[in-house]
């Protein structure tokens, strides 16, 4: 009997045990599961992670669709990606951070689609991007389900077909090279609001630094000195940008430039208009989103407005006028912590 009894504690240890194993292939089991659900909580402890769902020591990152607050995507630290030390646990598909894209594409036994360095695998219902430096190492990978963009690869065993045969390839075909681009963000569909709830999702994840870019040069409203372009483009604006003040070591903050002029006339007006409108298409109240116009302390020629959501934040839809009589439209952001 006792020796029954220690042979079923050992079993139910050895379940449990593995059960609790968040590498290697079961590195994906938490896709699509609510950040509140009791599967998150066990890999959040498993892997210790921070109020940004990462861990710099662990080499790993979780990205949370605000939409719905689900887990998006994984990333999975390799050699030299940003602050973080490189992924040293098991991972999944039985792949190296040491492997070259052959070797990657052999082992997951599918067909890659590819962007310079960066290419893009799929596999068992999983997209599987993975960046690559100059000695074929692999820098970064980020899981997440097929179902997050358009994207379709075909089979090992599909030929190439001519441009000319398009209107006849099976639906597996891939259909367009650029649309890779479109898996580094949440917001592929290149929609206005998509682009917008990226930014949430960058700040939440890690504190708007995966957005940031190369350093910007030129002069701006604000005169800041640190500022950075972006790796997003939001429809309808000038350009954005992020920036720290007063430090360069104080937190990043982002904005998105609509318009800027010498003077307010109707063209100018209209881009609020526009704007406006925009705003109000994409977010709505039964989505969460309460909108106020917010008296303008600059200025009574247009009033601020607002979008808030109690989860996420708020956008601000700002008409700014400096003492040099330059005048400006931008949206800015005020972020909540989860």
């Amino acid at each position: 009997m006792i020796r029954i009894t220690l042979l079923a504690c050992c079993i139910i240890t050895s379940f449990f045990l593995q059960a609790q194993d968040f590498t290697g292939d079961h590195l994906c089991s938490i896709l699509g599961k609510s950040v509140h659900s009791n599967e998150f909580k066990k890999f959040r402890e498993f892997w210790l992670l921070d109020r940004q769902l990462s861990n710099t020591y662990g080499g790993i990152l979780i990205k949370e669709n605000s939409r719905d607050e689900r887990v998006d995507t994984i990333i999975v630290a390799g050699y030299d990606y940003k602050n973080f030390n490189h992924y040293t646990s098991k991972l999944p598909f039985s792949i190296s951070l040491l492997d070259g894209f052959s070797t990657v594409a052999s082992k997951m036994n599918c067909t890659v689609t590819d962007d310079g360095n960066d290419k893009l695998y799929q596999i068992a219902g999983l997209s599987v991007l993975i960046g690559y430096n100059s000695d074929n190492q692999i820098k970064w990978l980020k899981f997440f389900k097929n179902d997050k963009t358009n994207i379709v690869v075909s089979p090992v065993n599909v030929p190439k077909k001519e441009s000319k045969d398009a209107a006849n390839l099976p639906d597996k075909i891939i259909s367009n090279k650029n649309q890779l681009k479109e898996v580094y963000s949440l917001a592929s569909s290149g929609s206005f609001k998509s682009a917008i709830l990226q930014v949430f999702e960058a700040y939440r994840g890690n504190g708007l630094s995966t957005l940031k870019s190369k350093d910007l040069r030129f002069s701006n409203f604000w005169n800041y000195k640190y500022c950075y372009s972006t790796s997003l483009k939001i429809p309808g604006e000038k350009f954005n940008m992020l920036y720290s003040y007063p430090f360069i070591t104080s937190q990043l903050d982002f904005v998105s430039v609509i318009v800027e002029s010498d003077v307010a006339d109707s063209a100018f007006k209209k881009a609020y208009k526009d704007a406006e409108k925009r705003l109000s298409d994409s977010f709505r109240s039964s989505e969460g989103w309460n909108s106020v116009c917010l008296p303008n302390k600059e200025s009574s020629l247009l009033p601020d407005l607002e979008f808030k959501n109690e989860q996420l934040g708020s956008i601000i839809l700002d008409y700014s006028r400096n003492p040099k009589g330059k005048h400006i439209l931008f949206l800015r952001f005020l972020f909540y912590s989860n």
